[in-house]
């Protein structure tokens, strides 16, 4: 099979690495052709890469390429938004109010690539859900293909590991999604415990804000990090004895499984995120994760009991590893896009 990967999109963005490595660990040839300028030139490289592809697969965020690829294509075009632009906008950054001209104009970006595609991926069957219900695309079009992991790059490594503190680590942009005010206050209800330290990495949207709150009321047990290299991830999570996941509370949280749950099951650790129809999707709880309440104080509450159940704790890592790196891997994860493109001719 012979796969082109087109648009103006990141190549070291973990979605697309994952499918990547995945495709080519399938034994599939892959051709990358990102662009930027949308002109004759472009159209007619585009038309030249993919004659003899099975088909064009266009990575996330590339919502502005999809008519564009389209036009110079015969091969069916796989698109894979991951997010949509209106929801994201209007509803997670609350960035333009519903009924604006911004909100029409996002809305419509997501419109018109998803209906342009052949087929349209979904990380989540919640996902697929919102892109029918609200963008008004086929569900016959909508193929799911999870997130998945790359377990070359995220893996178990005990050397790194502080034993005299429990450690509760987060990784992920500030935005809405993610509720790092909720971590927040968790970590300020369990300060008096010396044992238990929070390290949090990443930054952006409400950044200033929440350091701002932490700097009129310090935190002892509680240390900011800012981004480090994807590369150094794995590093950073095998160091954690707990790791959390999202505690937003927009509506795209109810959709998603974040990056970050996968990397963590695949470094076989414990993981508490909040209880969200698209978590239920992959993991069980009290199987192989924690699942909690949108509320510091149940966050509080199942992080101290995972602290104090040990074998509770190895036991919920341990299955979340086998089941993630057994059934979520990047070579399983590409033949699930592989059998989204065989629907197409079914």
């Amino acid at each position: 099979m012979k796969v082109l990967f087109a648009g103006n999109y990141e190549q070291d963005y973990n979605r697309t690495l994952i499918l990547l490595n995945g495709l080519k660990g399938a034994g599939s040839s892959v051709v990358e052709f990102p662009f930027v300028k949308k002109n004759k030139s472009t159209g007619k490289r585009i038309a030249e890469l993919s004659g003899d592809a099975d088909f064009v697969f266009l990575p996330s965020f590339t919502h502005r390429d999809v008519t564009f690829v389209k036009k110079w294509t015969e091969r069916p075009v796989i698109f894979d938004p991951l997010i949509s632009k209106y929801l994201t906008k209007v509803f997670d950054y609350r960035s333009a109010w519903r009924f604006s001209f911004k909100a029409l104009r996002n809305y419509m970006k997501d419109k018109v690539s998803m209906n342009a595609a052949d087929i349209v991926i979904a990380d989540t069957h919640a996902h697929k859900d919102y892109y029918a219900k609200t963008i008004k695309v086929h569900p016959d079009k909508i193929k799911v293909v999870p997130i998945g992991v790359d377990v070359d790059l995220f893996y178990p490594d005990s050397g790194n590991r502080d034993t005299s503190i429990f450690k509760v680590g987060f990784y992920g942009s500030f935005v809405p999604l993610q509720g790092i005010d909720l971590i927040i206050k968790a970590a300020r209800q369990l300060k008096k415990h010396d044992d238990i330290h929070f390290e949090i990495i990443g930054g952006g949207f409400v950044e200033k804000k929440i350091k701002k709150d932490v700097d009129r009321h310090p935190i002892k047990n509680l240390t900011f990090r800012r981004w480090v290299k994807f590369t150094e991830l794995n590093q950073y999570i095998n160091g954690y004895d707990l790791c959390l996941g999202i505690f937003g509370k927009s509506k795209k949280a109810q959709l998603v499984i974040p990056n970050k749950v996968f990397h963590y099951a695949a470094c076989g650790k414990c993981i508490i995120t909040l209880d969200t129809p698209a978590i239920r999707e992959i993991f069980k709880t009290d199987e192989n994760i924690v699942l909690c309440e949108r509320s510091s104080e149940d966050l509080a509450s199942k992080i101290l009991m995972v602290k104090e159940e040990h074998r509770y704790r190895e036991q919920i890592a341990e299955n979340a590893f086998n089941h993630i790196t057994k059934k979520y891997n990047e070579i399983r994860v590409a033949w699930m896009l592989v059998d989204a493109y065989d629907s197409i001719k079914a």
